[in-house]
Formats: structure tokens, sequence, C-alpha cells
């Protein structure tokens, strides 16, 4: 069997599909991926795996749209894989299309987080709904959700059998991601480079719909309550140099430290004594597992996915999106409170152990598209 699993950026590859594309090639399935070209590309195609280079975009461009389409178009009418394996927003809705017009047997669609979500304007809202439904419906095969509300949403509005919409959670391995496993040199060198105080973690692309600028605004109150707590965002993205310069606005710049992208995100997070997600929206977070699964509490926005994770006042305290008011008095409550700081990390872990496990994800996953590979083969058909 030939599988080819594509997104639109090669980090999404690198950072949470490479222990799925190893399990499946246990199977003795031929596992391919495409994405854009880039670094974290070319390092798992390192590890084995065929890169199958294409173009891509984030924007609603009508344009860049046809050449990404065609690009697929062209990729699997060229390979000709048994499945396609397709995730991310963009990448996934022209992807089923293309892989229904090239005569791919079998489309998977892993929804992180719909595109769609209760912070979009009603209109907008059922436009993108609208779109989610005609491509579950009419060009995929087998749905995977992240999160339990997308779970609900698609049962509710896309015609598939009901073996063919799966929770599949979502999952880390727990063995890494532990106290005990860190890397005890790298995050000496994490503490020298950020300084003394008490850190406030946090990670993700710099866009604004992430939260990152009610953050700010938040630390400023923060820091007025607390002066030793020092600000950390690990990732990159067009708005960190507005970032940067909210921060000197508002003249919190010497409590904050902009690391760019990161890979030593469990040792950030061993040497940090709280990690907060301020996004307006968000599919199934994995930074708040790994938070969590490092004994982290955790501050998130009371969205889809975070609330999910987040048991408010046992693991973490969740707080209305886009209200710096809010989010910097949370994080006033744990830097105060040691023992309860403490309390949540330990709850979080047990929490993480519980049910956000990278093994049981990854089989479930495993179980169905095997089903339906079994069913779309010769003898499948034949049998059915």
């Amino acid at each position: 069997m030939k599988l080819l699993q594509l997104t639109a950026i090669d980090l999404t590859v690198y950072r949470f599909l490479v222990p799925l594309m190893r399990r499946m090639r246990e199977e003795g399935w031929e596992v391919g991926f495409a994405c854009a070209e880039g670094e974290k590309a070319r390092a798992v195609e390192k590890m084995g795996f065929r890169f199958h280079p294409i173009r891509t975009t984030r924007r609603l461009n009508p344009p860049e749209l046809a050449i990404e389409f065609l690009d697929m178009f062209r990729l699997f009418k060229r390979e000709r894989p048994d499945a396609v394996h397709l995730h991310t927003p963009i990448a996934s809705f022209l992807g089923r299309f293309a892989a229904k017009a090239a005569g791919v047997p079998a489309i998977i669609y892993t929804a992180h987080g719909f595109y769609h979500h209760e912070g979009m304007p009603r209109l907008k809202r059922a436009f993108f709904e609208a779109l989610e439904r005609l491509a579950g419906r009419s060009a995929t095969d087998l749905i995977f959700s992240q999160g339990f509300e997308d779970f609900k949403w698609a049962i509710s509005n896309i015609r598939l059998p009901r073996n063919r919409i799966i929770h599949s959670g979502n999952g880390i391995d727990l063995s890494w991601f532990s106290r005990a496993s860190v890397d005890q040199e790298r995050a000496r060198r994490l503490r020298e480079e950020i300084g003394e105080g008490r850190i406030v973690l946090s990670c993700g692309r710099a866009v604004r719909e992430k939260g990152f600028f009610e953050l700010v605004e938040a630390s400023a109150k923060v820091i007025k309550e607390h002066p030793d707590a020092v600000f950390v965002l690990a990732g990159q993205g067009p708005d960190l140099e507005k970032l940067k310069e909210l921060a000197r606005k508002i003249r919190v710049s010497e409590n904050w430290r902009f690391l760019g992208w990161r890979e030593e995100m469990r040792e950030l997070l061993a040497i940090s004594y709280v990690f907060v997600l301020p996004s307006w929206r968000e599919g199934m977070p994995r930074s708040i597992i790994e938070a969590m699964a490092m004994e982290r509490p955790v501050i998130a926005t009371n969205i889809r996915g975070c609330r999910e994770e987040v048991i408010h006042g046992e693991t973490g305290i969740l707080v209305p999106p886009r209200d710096p008011e809010s989010l910097g008095a949370a994080i006033i409550s744990l830097l105060g409170d040691r023992p309860l700081a403490t309390k949540m990390g330990e709850a979080g872990r047990a929490r993480a152990e519980e049910l956000f496990g990278e093994e049981g994800v990854i089989e479930k996953q495993i179980e169905a598209i095997r089903a339906l590979l079994n069913a779309r083969s010769p003898a499948g058909r034949a049998g059915s």
C-alpha cells in the first residue's frame, strides 16, 4: 500500500506527523509526504520518507489556490497512491478535491481543528461550515477529529457512515515530555540565556489570533505585582516585530524574551513557572498537553480544544479570549500561590497520562486506515 501525507508546511510534518508515519511504515506501507519546501521537510526526508515538494499558500488568493490545486493533482496522478492523508485547513480542502479528481481510492482527513469556530462572525462561520460540509460529503472517505467538539459537529453535519468519522484525540510521547528526561545541560543554557526570574512561557506562530498582543498588554499589570516575572515567547511569524514594538511602547520589554523558533520546548517548560496559551481559536493544542506532561499549570482561553484539555481550577485556569485584564489576573493569581501552581501542575501530568498518550491516538488511526484500505482493495470490494 502506498500512502501520502499532505500538509501545507514542513513544520507540521516534522512536529506532529513523524510518529504516525513511522508506525505506518511498520505496517509495511510505503509512506511519503508532500508540503512546501523547507528545512524541516529535508530533515524528515533524511528519516527515510520520500518528500514531494508542492507550492502551498495560507492566503485565500485565487491564483495561488489554483497553483496549489494543480500541484496536488499532478502529484496524485504521477504517484498514484492508494490513499492520501491530509492536514491543515486550506491544503486539506483543496487536496481532497484534487485527490478525488485524480482518482485516489481512499481520501483521509484529520481535522486538527476546523477552520470555523465560535469566535467567527455568523455569516463567515456559516460560509466555512458549508465548505467543510461540501468537502466532507463529496471528497472524503475517513475523518479523524482531534477535538470532541469538532467530532460532534462532524457527526451532525457530514454524511459519512458512523465508523468513518472518528474521535482520534491528540497525544504526545509522555516518556519524552517528562521531568525525568530533561536534558539538564540544555536547561541550564536556556536559563542563562533568559536570565533570572519566574518564567511565564508561551509558544506558537506570532500572529494576532494567537493572542500574544493581549499577553503583552496583560504583562504590564503582572509586572507591577510581580517584578520578577519574565515573559518568554518561543515562536516566529509575521507579527513578531509588532509584538516587540508593543512591548517597548508600554515599557515592558525588559521583562520579555522573544526567542524565535526553538527546538527545546521540553527544557523551556522544565525551567518555566507557568504556561500560557491566549489564542482566539485552536484545534486540540499539543502545546498545552506538553505543558501538562511537564507538570506546569496552564492558563488558556476558554475556547474549543483548550477547554477540552484544561480543567478549570484543577489543572489550570481558563479565561475569556481577547481579555488582557482577565489574562493578567490569572497569571498574577498563580505567581502569588506556588502551592496551587504546583498542585495544578501535578494534576495536569495525571490528566496527560490518562488521556493524551501518543500510542493510543496512533493505533486508533492505524486501525481505521487499515480497515478503509482493506475495504478499498480488490479483495475487499469483492467480498462486500
